[in-house]
């Protein structure tokens, strides 16, 4: 899905993307994937199942509402 947003002319007039903030925009996904899972257990087990996966969520919520604001490539790589 995100590199069907990579390629859209709504999305590439509004946020002027070279072929180096494409990859990282893309990788970002992967490298979340990557370094969420190290600290999620050691949360997991400190606050619980629960707490754990919402304070996650919530996290990600807030990620998601910055990225969304982002007016420019500046603003959106600042959040990321």
């Amino acid at each position: 899905m995100l590199n069907g947003l990579n390629i859209l002319p709504s999305y590439t007039d509004y946020i002027d993307l070279n072929a180096a903030t494409t990859g990282l925009n893309t990788a970002s996904v992967s490298i979340d994937g990557f370094f969420g899972p190290l600290v999620s257990g050691i949360i997991a087990d400190r606050l619980g199942r629960r707490p754990a996966v919402f304070w996650g969520s919530a996290l990600t919520l807030v990620g998601v509402v910055l990225q969304t604001a982002a007016q420019n490539t500046a603003c959106l790589w600042s959040h990321a």
